[in-house]
């Protein structure tokens, strides 16, 4: 009988053993997740921070719109990458005009956009064979490379920057 109740008493623990096992991985994958969403949310905090500030740096001064003009036409701040994806066409619209606006202090002409919406999977791709990402795209967007009549006005790739 005391055989009997001992291993009774065994099958008991080594059932609670891998119970408790069972309940510490689910705990452990529990909590990871957990972290994984407190990470997760932070970094869309810390993107939400960054795109109001970006949005509030980016009030195009001009003509009629009411907003004073910037002291320094060349100042970096101008020149940041833009929030968004720019495989959206949306995005790759606003990015045109913030670079035209920036680099070229003017709005994008209609052949403008053509031209950049043409180029958006080319710049794109090549930004990522680069390693640089969307960095690439917006460069050229803001007068990298550009030569003659397309020299930028303001910025880093301005004549004589």
């Amino acid at each position: 009988m005391a055989a009997t109740t001992l291993k009774s008493l065994q099958t008991g623990l080594d059932a609670l053993t891998k119970t408790v096992k069972a309940l510490r991985a689910e705990y452990n994958t529990s909590k990871q997740a957990v972290q994984k969403g407190l990470k997760t949310l932070g970094e869309i905090e810390a993107r939400v921070a960054d795109l109001e500030a970006w949005h509030e740096l980016m009030l195009t001064p001009g003509p009629g719109t009411g907003v004073p003009p910037v002291e320094d036409r060349n100042d970096p701040r101008l020149f940041v990458l833009p929030p968004g994806d720019p495989r959206d066409g949306i995005v790759w619209d606003q990015w045109i005009t913030r670079s035209r606006l920036h680099a070229y202090d003017r709005q994008p002409t209609a052949a403008d956009q053509t031209y950049w919406r043409g180029k958006q999977g080319e710049l794109l791709d090549r930004g990522i064979e680069l390693g640089q990402g969307n960095l690439y795209a917006w460069h050229r967007l803001i007068g990298m490379d550009a030569g003659g009549d397309d020299t930028p006005t303001y910025g880093p790739y301005r004549a004589g920057a």
